[in-house]
């Protein structure tokens, strides 16, 4: 997908006509502080971000994710174009499915099942995603509640 982005790439902020956000950069995944230095010179430009989470895990691992440096771009005064549930740009294909019942899946209730209410869709959470343990202590029905979205299927987990 980013292949002509790697030829093309510029290693140099300062010439570039907008910022794609895909992740954080393995150096630097645990401090945001180094993305708000990095923006303070660059707040005109227009970013992209192409996935919304904050948090992700990745097994027993919590990393963050690119929605966390949009953010700080964001709360440093930049515009954000995101690119991902909730935001109904990444439904477009599905949207032309007509007589035919959508499922989004995730397990993110502020951007997986918040897209799907949204958009009147189905969702199904996975329960064993970043809020586990909000699940195990309080049950779906009042987790899903306190994000304010409604879950219309559970499922532990995902397999291909």
């Amino acid at each position: 997908m980013f292949k002509d982005f790697e030829e093309n790439k510029l290693s140099d902020i300062q010439k570039s006509e907008y910022i794609l956000c895909t992740g954080l950069f393995d150096d630097h995944d645990k401090d945001l502080v180094f993305y708000k230095d990095l923006f303070e010179k660059h707040l005109k430009k227009k970013m992209i971000c192409t996935n919304p989470d904050l948090i992700v895990d990745r097994g027993s691992a919590r990393e963050l994710c690119a929605g966390s440096v949009a953010m700080v771009f964001e709360k440093m005064g930049g515009e954000v174009v995101y690119f991902g549930k909730p935001y109904p740009e990444v439904y477009n294909q599905s949207i032309d499915n007509k007589n035919k019942k959508i499922l989004s899946i995730g397990d993110n209730l502020n951007t997986d099942i918040k897209g799907a209410n949204l958009l009147n869709y189905d969702s199904l959470i996975i329960s064993n995603g970043i809020h586990k343990h909000e699940i195990k202590e309080k049950g779906i029905e009042k987790t899903a509640k306190s994000y304010e979205t409604i879950c219309n299927f559970i499922q532990s987990e995902l397999k291909w």
